[in-house]
Formats: C-alpha cells, structure tokens, sequence
C-alpha cells in the first residue's frame, strides 16, 4: 500500500490491503488503536501508551527511509514472522 493510494481512496485502499493480507515491510507499519490495557488515543490526545506504541515506529521512520503508519488496523503474526493486516 502506498500513501498515495491511501490518500486518493481511503477506507477502500485500507480494505484492500486487509483481502489482500498486506504485510508490514520497512515503510509500513500497521497499529491497533487499543493495543494493550490502555487506548492509543484518550481526550483527543496520544496516551502513555499511544506514547510507548507511536513513538519507537515514528522515530524508526525518521531515522530510515520513512514510511506509512497506519493507525486502526490489526495485525497478526503469519508463519514468516511477518506481520499482515487482518481488520481495521
């Protein structure tokens, strides 16, 4: 999935990656919003969580080649160790 595709067709291009089981790669990350005990997000704000979460894949990106955080899409871990989209 490309940024670009996901700002030209939204909802539908994160649909797709989730068929299509789209696999996290050095420039794609996939987060859950309630990942562990806490929200990513409380009161319009990123949470201690959303903090412990965010920040290591944003500073990740920052320090590479950058990349797309998708925010809202479960992951599973396929057989490769690879992580794929499975819901938003």
């Amino acid at each position: 999935m490309e940024l670009t595709e996901l700002l030209r067709d939204g909802e539908a291009a994160l649909q797709r990656a989730i068929d299509a089981q789209e696999v996290e790669t050095l420039t794609l990350d996939f987060k859950e919003v309630g990942q562990g005990k806490e929200a990513l997000f409380a009161d319009g704000k990123v949470s201690k969580q959303g903090q412990l979460v965010i920040g290591p894949a944003a500073s990740a990106f920052a320090n590479s080649a950058g990349g797309l955080l998708v925010i809202g899409v479960r992951c599973k871990v396929m057989v490769a160790r690879c992580n794929h989209a499975t819901t938003v």
